[in-house]
Protein backbone atom coordinates (compact mmCIF):
# COMPACT_ATOMS: atom_id res chain seq x y z
CA UNK A 1 0.00 0.00 0.00
CA UNK A 2 1.55 3.19 -0.79
CA UNK A 3 1.81 5.17 2.47
CA UNK A 4 -0.45 7.66 3.00
CA UNK A 5 1.01 11.56 3.56
CA UNK A 6 -0.59 12.00 6.89
CA UNK A 7 1.37 9.00 8.45
CA UNK A 8 4.67 10.88 7.98
CA UNK A 9 2.90 14.03 8.75
CA UNK A 10 1.71 12.48 12.38
CA UNK A 11 5.20 10.80 13.01
CA UNK A 12 3.36 6.98 13.00
CA UNK A 13 5.72 4.17 12.35
CA UNK A 14 4.19 1.90 9.90
CA UNK A 15 3.92 -1.70 9.62
CA UNK A 16 1.66 -3.93 7.88
CA UNK A 17 1.70 -6.90 9.89
CA UNK A 18 -0.43 -10.42 10.30
CA UNK A 19 -2.48 -9.70 12.54
CA UNK A 20 -6.04 -11.91 13.35
CA UNK A 21 -8.75 -11.49 11.22
CA UNK A 22 -10.95 -9.37 13.34
CA UNK A 23 -8.51 -6.39 13.49
CA UNK A 24 -7.79 -4.34 10.53
CA UNK A 25 -5.66 -2.00 11.76
CA UNK A 26 -4.78 -0.16 15.27
CA UNK A 27 -2.17 2.71 16.26
CA UNK A 28 -0.31 2.42 19.56
CA UNK A 29 2.92 3.68 21.46
CA UNK A 30 5.88 2.06 22.60
CA UNK A 31 8.31 3.40 24.56
CA UNK A 32 7.94 6.92 23.18
CA UNK A 33 6.93 5.88 19.52
CA UNK A 34 3.84 5.74 17.73
CA UNK A 35 3.41 3.21 15.22
CA UNK A 36 0.24 2.30 12.66
CA UNK A 37 -0.04 -1.03 12.30
CA UNK A 38 -2.57 -2.39 9.04
CA UNK A 39 -3.44 -6.00 8.88
CA UNK A 40 -1.25 -7.44 6.04
CA UNK A 41 -3.70 -10.13 4.92
CA UNK A 42 -6.41 -7.31 3.80
CA UNK A 43 -7.43 -5.49 0.66
CA UNK A 44 -5.54 -2.15 0.29
CA UNK A 45 -8.71 -0.61 0.20
CA UNK A 46 -9.15 -2.09 3.24
CA UNK A 47 -6.13 -1.00 4.55
CA UNK A 48 -6.37 2.26 3.65
CA UNK A 49 -9.56 3.24 5.22
CA UNK A 50 -8.97 1.41 8.57
CA UNK A 51 -5.48 3.32 9.08
CA UNK A 52 -7.66 6.60 8.35
CA UNK A 53 -9.88 4.85 11.10
CA UNK A 54 -7.60 4.57 13.37
CA UNK A 55 -6.04 7.71 12.61
CA UNK A 56 -9.67 9.22 13.27
CA UNK A 57 -9.54 8.25 16.76
CA UNK A 58 -5.99 9.51 17.66
CA UNK A 59 -6.71 13.08 15.75
CA UNK A 60 -10.26 13.18 17.26
CA UNK A 61 -8.67 12.26 21.12
CA UNK A 62 -11.11 9.34 21.46
CA UNK A 63 -9.01 7.70 24.28
CA UNK A 64 -8.16 4.91 22.27
CA UNK A 65 -4.27 5.20 22.04
CA UNK A 66 -2.50 2.05 23.17
CA UNK A 67 0.39 2.35 25.52
CA UNK A 68 2.35 -1.27 25.15
CA UNK A 69 4.90 -1.78 28.05
CA UNK A 70 6.00 -4.73 25.89
CA UNK A 71 7.14 -6.07 22.71
CA UNK A 72 4.38 -7.39 20.52
CA UNK A 73 5.37 -10.77 18.12
CA UNK A 74 3.35 -13.50 17.78
CA UNK A 75 3.05 -14.95 21.00
CA UNK A 76 2.55 -11.61 22.88
CA UNK A 77 -0.62 -10.29 20.92
CA UNK A 78 -1.90 -6.70 21.55
CA UNK A 79 -4.72 -7.06 23.93
CA UNK A 80 -7.14 -5.03 21.66
CA UNK A 81 -10.40 -3.87 22.93
CA UNK A 82 -13.28 -3.95 20.56
CA UNK A 83 -15.70 -1.33 20.47
CA UNK A 84 -19.07 -1.36 19.86
CA UNK A 85 -20.21 -0.14 15.86
CA UNK A 86 -23.01 1.65 17.84
CA UNK A 87 -20.32 3.89 19.73
CA UNK A 88 -20.76 7.22 18.31
CA UNK A 89 -16.71 7.27 18.32
CA UNK A 90 -16.71 4.40 15.53
CA UNK A 91 -19.36 6.91 13.28
CA UNK A 92 -17.50 10.05 13.77
CA UNK A 93 -13.91 7.83 12.69
CA UNK A 94 -15.22 6.70 10.10
CA UNK A 95 -16.51 10.21 8.86
CA UNK A 96 -12.62 11.31 9.71
CA UNK A 97 -11.58 8.57 7.76
CA UNK A 98 -14.15 9.21 4.63
CA UNK A 99 -13.03 12.82 4.95
CA UNK A 100 -8.80 11.80 4.71
CA UNK A 101 -9.30 9.58 1.61
CA UNK A 102 -12.27 10.94 -0.34
CA UNK A 103 -11.81 15.41 0.70
CA UNK A 104 -14.99 17.13 -0.59
CA UNK A 105 -13.39 19.57 -2.97
CA UNK A 106 -11.70 17.20 -4.93
CA UNK A 107 -14.72 14.75 -4.94
CA UNK A 108 -16.53 18.27 -6.08
CA UNK A 109 -14.18 18.12 -9.20
CA UNK A 110 -14.39 14.69 -10.11
CA UNK A 111 -18.12 14.68 -9.76
CA UNK A 112 -18.29 17.79 -12.24
CA UNK A 113 -17.25 15.02 -14.88
CA UNK A 114 -20.63 12.94 -13.42
CA UNK A 115 -20.92 10.42 -10.85
CA UNK A 116 -19.43 7.29 -11.83
CA UNK A 117 -18.55 5.15 -9.14
CA UNK A 118 -16.23 2.79 -10.35
CA UNK A 119 -14.02 6.06 -11.93
CA UNK A 120 -14.51 7.69 -8.60
CA UNK A 121 -13.15 4.26 -6.76
CA UNK A 122 -10.46 4.20 -8.44
CA UNK A 123 -9.20 7.92 -8.33
CA UNK A 124 -9.46 7.91 -4.67
CA UNK A 125 -8.19 4.63 -4.23
CA UNK A 126 -11.15 3.50 -2.23
CA UNK A 127 -14.10 0.49 -2.26
CA UNK A 128 -16.93 1.07 -4.38
CA UNK A 129 -18.75 1.51 -1.22
CA UNK A 130 -16.65 3.77 0.18
CA UNK A 131 -17.21 6.49 -2.37
CA UNK A 132 -20.76 5.60 -2.47
CA UNK A 133 -21.09 6.47 1.39
CA UNK A 134 -18.95 10.02 0.06
CA UNK A 135 -21.14 10.97 -2.76
CA UNK A 136 -24.26 10.27 -0.41
CA UNK A 137 -23.25 12.09 2.38
CA UNK A 138 -22.39 15.54 0.13
CA UNK A 139 -25.05 14.92 -2.38
CA UNK A 140 -26.26 18.49 -1.77
CA UNK A 141 -22.39 20.06 -2.33
CA UNK A 142 -22.03 17.66 -5.10
CA UNK A 143 -25.44 19.05 -7.12
CA UNK A 144 -24.07 21.68 -9.56
CA UNK A 145 -25.18 25.22 -8.95
CA UNK A 146 -28.19 26.82 -9.86
CA UNK A 147 -28.22 30.06 -11.01
CA UNK A 148 -31.15 32.24 -9.91
CA UNK A 149 -34.08 33.46 -12.48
Amino acid sequence: MALPPIVAHLGLEYREVDLPSNVSAYCCEYRGKRYAFVNQNEHAHRQRFSLAHEIGHLELFHNVRYVLTTPIDIDHPPALTLRSKNDPREREANIFAGEILIPLEMLKRECARGIDLPRLAETFVVSQDVVAIAVQTHWRALQPKRRPR
